[in-house]
């Protein structure tokens, strides 16, 4: 995992190095009930929701989440991007009534 930032936003990278996404896969693996052919997908079941609701609530906040992998066996590696705050005024918790 890595975190860097600039002045306009912050991203969060997390990579491993396991079953990686199919290429053919990788450009739906945001849809919702999309699953891929990798065994590991089809061994544990399920709907397949959690990356399309992770990318709803990443944009819900004005951020975008990207997958990358260069295959099966090659792992993957996720990127969350979230804009800086630029508020004018901070508010200190004395002044929260």
């Amino acid at each position: 995992m890595s975190l860097d930032a600039d002045d306009d936003e912050v991203r969060i990278r997390v990579a491993d190095n396991g079953a990686g996404i199919a290429l053919d896969v990788l450009p739906h693996i945001f849809e919702p009930f999309r699953q891929g052919d990798a065994p590991l997908s089809r061994r544990h079941g399920g709907p397949d929701l959690g990356l399309s609701i992770a990318r709803a609530i990443v944009e819900a906040h004005t951020g975008r989440l990207t997958a990358e992998s260069q295959d099966l066996g090659f792992g993957a590696m996720f990127t969350v991007v979230m804009p800086r705050s630029k508020a004018e005024t901070v508010i200190q918790p004395s002044e929260i009534q």
